[in-house]
């Protein structure tokens, strides 16, 4: 059943946006030839985390930042069902995976 609902809630996401947000994403640290270079706690990682805060006060989410830096962005739900989450890195390593 979980995975009814996650085939449905997938079929939802506009993927015009999608790709257009990890584009913006992608010229914080666009390197010339292709590719990116947003090392942490750089000026480009910390731009995009900038961008990324802004987007999420566009939404109505809630941040938090643990010791470490990381940010935690929640928004909150319409119906009482349980959360959806989800991780990432917004940071990049040069010749990375």
């Amino acid at each position: 059943m979980i995975f009814k609902e996650s085939l449905q809630a997938a079929a939802c996401i506009r993927q015009q946006r999608l790709s257009g947000l990890l584009d913006n994403l992608a010229r914080f640290g666009a390197l010339p030839g292709g590719g990116v270079n947003r090392q942490a706690l750089s000026a480009e990682e910390l731009d995009a985390r900038a961008w990324l805060l802004a987007l999420a006060a566009d939404l109505n989410c809630q941040v938090y930042t643990d010791a470490c830096a990381n940010l935690f962005i929640r928004r909150p739900g319409r119906r009482d069902l349980s959360p959806v989450t989800t991780g990432s890195h917004i940071d990049t390593q040069p010749c990375g995976g």
